[in-house]
């Protein structure tokens, strides 16, 4: 399915998209310099933020909703649906074949390793993997704020033949 740009939430400047699944774009909130690798599931009942500089791999899937099974008028769950928006902190990074279940804010700066089920939040300059993804160690931020203050962005630079 081919989707416009306008069709989106809200869309910035030097975007790519590949090919992938897009629900419900309307709530899908994307920054400028970003890249979303192919193949993509984007389950976005809720709101669904990719803030500027975020790179995804492929086959990131990302769910907004659950449905409800405590309390529920059905078995194993009912026609109710749980929503949590999602938010990609600016100028992280998500390896290919992660899933980012509802709720989940990753902070600025965050690494996920590929394969990662992310089932909670993490601050920025988190570097996460596993399943749940767990902490593995914290980035430089140091050396990170420095390339942000010198707007270093890589799809920037990438776009500018600067890099």
């Amino acid at each position: 399915m081919q989707l416009r740009f306008l069709d989106f939430g809200e869309i910035g400047d030097n975007v790519i998209l590949n090919r992938g699944n897009f629900l419900f774009p309307q709530n899908i909130f994307i920054g400028d310099d970003v890249y979303l690798g192919p193949d993509a599931f984007l389950s976005s009942f809720g709101s669904l933020t990719f803030e500027s500089g975020v790179i995804t791999g492929p086959k990131l899937s990302v769910y907004t909703a659950n449905h409800r099974f405590e309390n529920a008028r059905a078995i194993p769950y009912d026609d109710e649906l749980i929503v949590q928006p999602v938010t990609i902190g600016a100028n992280s990074w998500v390896g290919g074949g992660v899933t980012l279940l509802p709720g989940v804010v990753l902070g600025e700066g965050c690494v996920v390793g590929a394969g990662s089920v992310v089932t909670k939040t993490f601050p920025a300059g988190s570097v996460i993997a596993g399943n749940p993804a767990r902490l593995i160690k914290t980035r430089n931020m140091t050396q990170y704020y420095r390339l942000k203050g010198e707007n270093r962005i890589y799809l920037r630079l990438k776009a500018n033949g600067t890099l």
